[in-house]
Formats: C-alpha cells, structure tokens, sequence
C-alpha cells in the first residue's frame, strides 16, 4: 500500500507526516529505518526539510500495523 500526499507548506517530513497524515511516532520511525518515507521518489528521513509542491509517499506493506 502507498500514502501519497503533496505538500501545501514548507515544514519537516516528520510534520506532514504526523499532522497530514496521521501517521504514529513508532509508524514514522519504523518506515524511517526501512527507508520507506520518499520526497519525490528520494529516501529522506522525518527530519527532511520539505517545501510546498513536494510529493511525500509512505510505502506500507501488508504486514505494517497501521496505528
């Protein structure tokens, strides 16, 4: 599965995704160290300056609980 959302603001990854996306803090972190949080297609981690227009996609699988 694949959360896709495009960035009206600039701000931290880790800002869109907790507050766009609803994601937790253990998701967030879990995905950071798989390398399953992209900015336009790139890995970045949560602390990844993000600017408006910025493509932000989480890569989940079947087996990430989704809390």
């Amino acid at each position: 599965m694949e959360l896709t959302y495009i960035a009206r603001r600039s701000g931290r990854l880790s800002s869109f995704l907790r507050e766009e996306m609803a994601m937790s803090a253990s998701l967030m972190n879990k995905l950071k160290w798989q390398d399953r949080l992209l900015v336009n297609g790139v890995p970045r981690h949560t602390d990844y300056p993000v600017v408006s227009g910025d493509e932000i996609t989480a890569l989940l699988d079947a087996q990430t609980p989704q809390y």
